[in-house]
């Protein structure tokens, strides 16, 4: 039995377990994280005695309220102990059923029969450094370099600034989200602020050329942000990724985000990343008028 469960009435100890043993767990589904990136506003469908639960985030509209993830997150679904198609669809059942659904993203574990679209992901499994550098294209071994003549004078760092010290690069450089660059640095605020959100930069002669921004856990990594100065052009991208992959790919999974535009997914592959795809209930205005 699957039922609706409001952020207030959820167990979230019974949640948290429900999630950490699943064969699914991401960790942007920690009740934490979604607390920083959404509040409140989420229901969450539970099945059974938290056998199995899936967060649902919303926005009110008209006085409804429309299933839309917010910033940040990327990856929500179903979360068990045993991935099954069966249940998997009667979840997906259960959500169109009771809600309006603006869109809604799965898991890349999450088994569905349903017509859904198929979004890409990039993705670097922890294991040593040096086994990870021999997957890069030839091109990327090679500019990657920090003594190569291209990169001469480039400076990585991880910042220990506040992230406020950003905030005038970031709206003047931020390309993909030119509608809401505040409110996105809002969520990025509230992110940096519980600790989940990393900061890396690189400079030359102490110009700000690059910046990046990682959301952080013991199991994975997550490249949500990154911002190249519009006015210099620079190999900084491919040397910023190399270098926070030396200091943390070892020890967790690397998650490029993903993106459907082929010049960047080629970029990404460069670095010898593994596609994945992961399910997603397709943009629709339709839906929230029919109930």
């Amino acid at each position: 039995m699957i039922r609706k469960v409001k952020f207030q009435d959820v167990d979230f100890q019974k949640y948290t377990d429900c999630i950490r043993r699943s064969c699914q767990f991401v960790f942007q589904v920690e009740k934490a994280y979604l607390e920083v990136v959404n509040g409140e506003n989420w229901d969450f469908l539970v099945y059974k005695d938290y056998e199995a639960v899936m967060p649902v985030p919303f926005v009110r509209k008209m006085g409804f309220k429309v299933v839309l993830p917010p910033m940040g997150i990327q990856q929500l679904g179903i979360f068990s102990q045993r991935d099954e198609l069966q249940l998997n669809n009667a979840f997906y059942d259960f959500l169109l059923k009771h809600y309006r659904v603006y869109t809604y993203p799965f898991n890349a574990d999450n088994q569905l029969e349903r017509n859904l679209e198929y979004r890409k992901n990039y993705i670097l499994k922890p294991r040593p450094y040096q086994e990870v550098k021999m997957n890069y294209s030839i091109h990327r071994r090679r500019n990657v370099r920090l003594h190569d003549k291209r990169n001469k004078g480039l400076v990585f760092s991880q910042s220990k600034a506040d992230i406020q010290v950003f905030k005038p690069f970031f709206l003047k450089n931020l390309m993909g989200y030119n509608d809401v660059p505040e409110k996105f640095f809002s969520v990025l605020e509230k992110m940096y602020d519980k600790g989940f959100l990393r900061i890396y930069q690189i400079k030359k002669e102490e110009e700000l050329l690059s910046v990046a921004m990682v959301t952080a856990s013991e199991r994975e990594d997550y490249f949500l942000v990154f911002i190249n100065n519009k006015e210099v052009k620079t190999n900084a991208s491919s040397v910023m990724i190399d270098q926070i992959l030396q200091q943390t790919i070892e020890q967790r999974k690397f998650s490029f985000w993903g993106s459907s535009i082929p010049s960047i997914a080629d970029f990404y592959e460069r670095f010898g990343a593994e596609l994945t795809s992961y399910p997603v209930i397709p943009l629709s205005k339709k839906r929230i008028f029919k109930i």
